[in-house]
């Protein structure tokens, strides 16, 4: 399907040459990035060429993570906040507001408007998919003898047109797809009991069956299966889980502390599916071989924000996922394993198509030659947490039905246009604060406010006219 990635280099690495008119870098790296300086401070850790886990959260915000210390009410998760204490943290992440484009740009290194995934994909009424010929980190990772593995919600296929979908996974490189199509409720094959975490459809590698096993022991039973398998050979496993998204079915109680005797609040029911993921977090990790715990890249993040009907306050409601308000894209991200030196944070900007580029990091593969990714590996600054990131500018959109918002924010300022530009909104970050803060085109704002205000203009702009002309498929078919 795809042509050998050293042809693809090769012939990729002509067209930067050429130049064509047209700047391969996206606009919003720092053009001062030492890219090679960063690459020997991942090469003097000495550590060769490992494996990844990415373990996705679904619907999990920065306020639901008690790490962050940004709400007072986080759910429960003991297993990642030890986690989080032996791991760098980001505190500038960015996820895409709902979760299909999220996962496509992550395992393509490109953004929406790229791929052309908008908006969380219904699979009959929002007939969208991600294109076979876009370069997947999994079809990446093979050249190098890596199996790739999804367990759990793959969520880029529709089946509008009445074809099974039940291969997608494995036919973007993946060896193995076990889980679901798409979330808890949405079926390939009708069911008359509906859908949730105790009665869903099940993709064993094209396979299609119902299930009643409880989604979150599914997937840790086959993260551990395939583990197992694996041994010491070279592995990318993409663990997403479908929850805590809803419906929110209770886990089972013995997955939690205590189960509450009225379990009726969606938070209080949001919070306990969390802390079961959390719980078979903690059994996937302690059924790795020490060798497997010595030289795998843990990466866990959520796909997009916390969900308007399980937020509390401070958060906003109307602040959530589905729109590109911190709520919306802000996401925790914390990577664990052989790279880290100094556990702490990062005050790096980061997006979630810079996953694609850090997994074929930890893999030995470096991707600046592959032109139209906007993709920079955030592994330096696991090494080295102090260390200036790749970026002077993160960004997120979504489009869907002739509606569209994008934004984009530096150190300082973040910008925000809707509705194709007819609705525009400027916010400053406080140190400490929750959020973007308010919109200061509302208000009183000073000439540091509206510099930025045309500094961000002038890099959405940039941004999108990138984005347009490099929307072709890296892999060229």
């Amino acid at each position: 399907m795809h042509r050998p990635l050293l042809a693809l280099v090769w012939t990729l690495g002509l067209s930067v040459v050429a130049g064509c008119g047209r700047s391969p870098t996206p606009p919003n790296l720092d053009p001062d990035y030492d890219h090679a300086a960063a690459v020997e401070v991942v090469d003097d850790v000495g550590s060769a060429p490992g494996s990844v886990i990415v373990f996705l959260l679904d619907d999990v915000g920065v306020d639901k993570f008690a790490p962050y210390e940004l709400h007072p009410d986080p759910a429960y998760t003991p297993v990642l906040d030890a986690l989080a204490a032996e791991s760098v943290l980001f505190r500038n992440a960015w996820a895409e507001p709902s979760c299909s484009p999220m996962r496509a740009a992550g395992l393509t290194g490109r953004n929406p408007t790229q791929t052309g995934i908008g908006r969380w994909i219904h699979p009959t009424i929002n007939p969208v998919s991600l294109r076979q010929e876009e370069l997947t980190l999994a079809e990446l990772l093979a050249d190098e003898g890596v199996t790739s593995a999804v367990v759990g919600k793959w969520h880029l296929r529709d089946w509008a047109d009445g074809e099974d979908p039940s291969t997608d996974a494995l036919d973007q490189g993946f060896e193995r797809h076990r889980g679901s199509l798409a979330n808890p409720d949405m079926s390939f094959v009708p069911s008359q009991d509906g859908g949730g975490y105790y009665h869903w459809e099940k993709n064993v590698d094209g396979v299609l069956s119902w299930s009643e096993t409880y989604m979150t022991v599914d997937a840790a039973d086959e993260a551990i299966a395939f583990l197992s398998e694996m041994d010491d050979q070279p592995f990318f496993l993409w663990l997403a889980f479908n929850a805590p998204h809803l419906p929110l079915s209770l886990p089972p109680a013995s997955l939690v502390a205590e189960m509450p005797t009225d379990p009726s609040d969606r938070p209080v029911r949001y919070s306990l599916i969390l802390e079961a993921v959390d719980t078979e977090i903690g059994r996937i990790l302690g059924s790795m071989t020490e060798q497997q715990r010595a030289t795998t890249t843990l990466i866990v993040l959520g796909d997009n924000g916390t969900a308007n009907q399980v937020m509390t306050a401070p958060s906003l409601a109307e602040r959530s996922k589905d729109t590109v308000f911190d709520g919306g894209v802000r996401v925790p991200l914390l990577v664990a394993g052989p790279y880290v030196q100094t556990p702490g944070w990062s005050d790096a900007l980061v997006q979630t198509t810079d996953l694609f580029a850090t997994v074929a990091h930890v893999a030995g593969i470096d991707t600046q030659a592959l032109e139209g990714l906007d993709s920079a590996s955030f592994l330096p600054q696991v090494v080295d947490p102090s260390l200036d990131g790749a970026r002077r500018y993160i960004f997120a959109e979504e489009f869907h039905l002739g509606q569209s918002a994008w934004t984009v924010r530096d150190a300082t300022h973040k910008l925000i246009e809707r509705d194709h530009n007819v609705r525009r909104s400027l916010h400053r970050y406080e140190a400490g604060a929750f959020d973007e803060g308010p919109d200061l085109l509302e208000g009183d704002r000073d000439a540091a406010d509206s510099a930025a205000l045309r500094d961000l203009k002038r890099q959405l702009d940039e941004q999108r006219a990138w984005m347009q002309r490099y929307r072709d498929p890296v892999s060229g078919g």
